[in-house]
C-alpha cells in the first residue's frame, strides 16, 4: 500500500544519516526495497551530506541510465574538503556505483571530477589513497600515474616496534619465523597502486 510504502521511506529516511553506519546501511537497504519514484526527487534535494551520500548509492543501485545527471549534480554540491576521511571514501563509493551501474561519464564531468580530487592525492591516509588512486585512473587523470609512481618509490611504511614486539610475544616457537617473513614482503599498499596502473 502507498500508506506503508511512505512510512517505509520516512523511517529510512530519518536514519540515512545516522552516526552508526551500520544503521545508515540499514536504512540504505530498506529504501532500495521501496519504489524509486518515491523517494528519487528527495535524494536529489537532500542538504545533509550523509544523507545524500547513502541515498546516491541507493539510487545508482535502484535508479536508471536517466538519473545520472541529476545524481552527479546533487553529489557536487558537497564540499570535498570538509569531509571526514569516512564521508570521502562513502563519497568516492557513490561516484564509482553511478558510474559502474547508470554509465561511464562525460568527458567534461571526468574532467570536473579530475579537478576536484586530484588536489587530494596522495592523501595522509593509505585506505583514502587506495580509493583515490582507484578513481582518478578511472577518470585518466593526467598526473595519476607520475603522482602513484613517486608513492611507489617511497621508502615502505614498517610496522611499528610496539606492533612487532606484540605480534612475536605471542608464541616464542613461530615468532622469529614470523619476523623472518615480515623482513621479506612485498608492501601490500605498493602492489595495490601498480594494480590500479594496469589501466
Amino acid at each position: 500500500r502507498a500508506e506503508d510504502q511512505a512510512k517505509a521511506i520516512e523511517l529510512a529516511w530519518a536514519n540515512l544519516s545516522h552516526s552508526d553506519r551500520f544503521i545508515r546501511y540499514a536504512a540504505r537497504v530498506a529504501l532500495e526495497h521501496q519504489e524509486v519514484k518515491g523517494w528519487r526527487d528527495r535524494v536529489l534535494a537532500e542538504k545533509n551530506p550523509d544523507a545524500l551520500i547513502a541515498g546516491a548509492v541507493a539510487l545508482a543501485r535502484q535508479g536508471d541510465k536517466s538519473d545520472q545527471g541529476p545524481l552527479l549534480a546533487a553529489l557536487e554540491r558537497i564540499s570535498w574538503e570538509q569531509l571526514t576521511e569516512t564521508q570521502k571514501l562513502d563519497l568516492l563509493r557513490a561516484w564509482s556505483l553511478a558510474f559502474i551501474r547508470l554509465g561511464e561519464p562525460t568527458k567534461e564531468t571526468a574532467a570536473a571530477l579530475v579537478k576536484k580530487l586530484d588536489p587530494s592525492f596522495p592523501a595522509a591516509s593509505d585506505t583514502l589513497n587506495r580509493e583515490l588512486c582507484n578513481m582518478l585512473v578511472y577518470l585518466q587523470s593526467p598526473t595519476i600515474a607520475t603522482k602513484t609512481l613517486a608513492l611507489i618509490q617511497a621508502p615502505a611504511k614498517e610496522p611499528t616496534a610496539a606492533e612487532m614486539a606484540e605480534l612475536l610475544a605471542r608464541n616464542p616457537g613461530y615468532g622469529g619465523s614470523i619476523a623472518k617473513m615480515l623482513a621479506n614482503q612485498a608492501d601490500p599498499q605498493k602492489l595495490h597502486y601498480l594494480f590500479a596502473l594496469r589501466n
